[in-house]
């Protein structure tokens, strides 16, 4: 199962029933958008709160209770359009 919302996962896990969504998705399976692995990583819409209580615990629950995904079709369109139109740099 896939949360492509910041504020639905937010509500879980800030709640501390991260464990619901696991039982149900069996694990999640995450944009990298949305929330990373990496705790430094402050693009993320989830990892940019890491002062509520439950985030950091989740986000070390990678590979239990959720997993990373590539990016949405959605936002690899909008990649693309950005570095055409010379927004975005390219991490080539």
């Amino acid at each position: 199962m896939v949360i492509a919302d910041n504020h639905i996962l937010a509500l879980f896990v800030d709640s501390g029933q991260a464990q619901l969504l696991f039982i149900v998705g069996d694990p999640l399976e995450e944009p990298e958008s949305i929330v990373s692995p990496d705790l430094e990583n402050r693009t993320s819409e989830f990892n940019r709160r890491l002062d509520i209580p439950g985030r950091r615990e989740f986000i070390q629950q990678h590979g239990v209770l959720w997993v990373s995904t590539g990016l949405i079709c959605e936002e690899t369109q909008m990649v693309v359009e950005l570095e055409g139109a010379g927004m975005l740099r390219s991490r080539a």
